[in-house]
């Protein structure tokens, strides 16, 4: 018959079992007997369940209706056996029965320690491999915990950034504002500026005019002046005519003063005009420092917004790469969920059928007691009765055989299926990590041919139909995800 797993050799189960503090021989191993299987069972239930055999004789004698001299060793016994038939079926051995409890064989023995031992390893390997996946978690958990405040973070800066960029827009549309009433008032200004200029240049050629004027006055003055001392040299003067010539003289020069005070005066206040254009040329050219200090700190501003919009634009695709992620995450976790809950079901009818087999067994394991207690009395009445006594226990072992072999098959399939379920998981997490689409389908598409192949045996060929329809749309859609 094969197993799912090794048969150990006579010397391995002997040694595991030293270490174990179990004394057990390899002529024990080869011949067992009642008396030498029930203490190593005692032993591995104490070890691996964690009961003990003083345990399973704690009950109420008032409960049982019979006296403590006959229920306790009777019910302690029965208590044992079935705990010991459900521990190894619990490590793989489904074909277990009383029989290899009452009359046990050499290969039946070593088979059972072999299916202990082997499930003793595989616990032990299983649970490095149950903590790495709980720590895994925990760091998955741990990283979406960080992405999710680094999310809030990266919002909060996001409004504090869109807050100070309305405040800079406003004080960017004021700043605009005054550039534009600085621009209007610089071209006034440089309007005024050239109307003084021409103004200037007018009066810088009147000037002139009048200094050429002057100096010509001058010139003819001192002409007359001269020609006067030259008459009064050559003609005899004559007292009215040179009278009338002195008057007429000293008319022209007064003339000539007042035309040269005239000038001068109006030469000062060009002089005051000029003064007056230069000192508003230089109030203007302050006025044009002050807006190029302005336009240089708009061109600050400006930079400043766009480092500020280039920022926003990093939160932003942080965010939606957070968003992506978690999206992603729950969509998987979604799909395990849903996997999960219709293998917890398909579970729960298989614990239904496997309540009911151990109610049935428990139904037999009640008639053969009746069994024994028929037996008892029927030896007080005689060998009349021992025919029908022994009808009777062909009749229940032939019950008991046929549920057992019922049993082993159920289980066996079980056991199959729980194989399938432990390579489809294996391989769809391998996939995952590794980010295998190819490998992510293959794992599911496994599943599906598993579930399939056991549907209609387990009874569950409705809910496995709707999960293999689920499962190739799974694996498509996982396909179409990005890397």
């Amino acid at each position: 018959m094969s197993t799912a797993f090794p048969i150990l050799k006579l010397t391995e189960i002997v040694q595991i079992c030293r270490e174990l503090e179990i004394p057990l021989t390899t002529q024990e191993l080869k011949e067992p007997s009642e008396s030498i299987v029930t203490p190593v069972y005692d032993k591995f239930l104490a070890c691996m369940v964690g009961v003990e055999r003083k345990e399973l004789g704690q009950f109420s004698y008032d409960e049982v209706g019979l006296p403590a001299d006959i229920s306790e060793p009777a019910l302690s016994q029965a208590r044992f056996l079935r705990e010991v038939i459900k521990m190894m079926q619990a490590v793989g051995m489904e074909d277990f029965g009383l029989a290899d409890i009452l009359c046990p064989t050499g290969e039946r023995f070593r088979r059972a320690l072999s299916a202990i031992i082997n499930f003793i390893k595989y616990r032990e390997d299983y649970l490095e491999h149950h903590n790495a996946l709980t720590q895994e978690s925990e760091q998955l958990a741990t990283r979406i915990a960080t992405l999710t405040r680094n999310r809030d973070a990266a919002a909060a800066d996001l409004e504090a950034l869109r807050a100070a960029k309305q405040k800079e827009a406003d004080t960017l549309q004021n700043l605009q504002t005054e550039v534009a009433n600085l621009e209007t008032r610089l071209r006034e200004l440089k309007h005024q500026h050239t109307v003084h200029k021409d103004r200037i240049n007018e009066l810088r050629i009147e000037s002139n005019d009048l200094a050429t004027f002057v100096n010509e006055s001058k010139a003819r003055v001192r002409q007359l002046e001269e020609e006067i001392a030259a008459a009064k040299d050559r003609i005899v003067p004559s007292p009215d005519r040179m009278q009338a010539e002195m008057h007429e003289l000293t008319r022209h020069v007064e003339n000539a003063k007042l035309a040269v005070a005239e000038l001068t005066r109006r030469q000062r206040a060009l002089q005051t005009k000029e003064q007056l254009v230069a000192d508003k040329e230089h109030q203007l050219e302050q006025r044009v420092e002050s807006i190029r200090d302005c336009i240089a700190s708009l061109d600050r501003v400006m930079a400043l917004e766009n480092e500020n919009a280039t920022s926003v634009k990093r939160n932003r695709e942080a965010l939606a790469e957070i968003t992506d992620l978690k999206a992603q995450e729950s969509q998987t976790q979604a799909e395990l969920d849903a996997v999960d809950s219709r293998m917890f079901k398909i579970q729960s009818d298989f614990e239904k059928k496997r309540l009911a087999a151990e109610e049935a067994l428990k139904s037999v394991q009640q008639q053969r007691e009746q069994l024994k207690e028929d037996r008892k009395k029927a030896k007080s009445r005689g060998e009349a009765n021992e025919v029908t006594y022994r009808l009777r226990q062909q009749e229940l072992a032939a019950m008991q055989t046929e549920h057992e072999e019922q049993m082993a098959k159920v289980r066996r399939k079980f056991a199959a299926l729980e194989q399938c379920l432990a390579q489809y998981h294996s391989q769809l997490l391998n996939a995952m990590r590794a980010h295998d689409t190819n490998g992510i389908r293959g794992a599911l598409n496994l599943g599906a041919s598993a579930l399939a192949a056991m549907s209609d045996e387990l009874g569950t060929s409705s809910l496995t139909s709707s999960l293999t329809s689920t499962i190739p749309k799974q694996a498509n859609r996982l396909s179409s995800m990005p890397r």
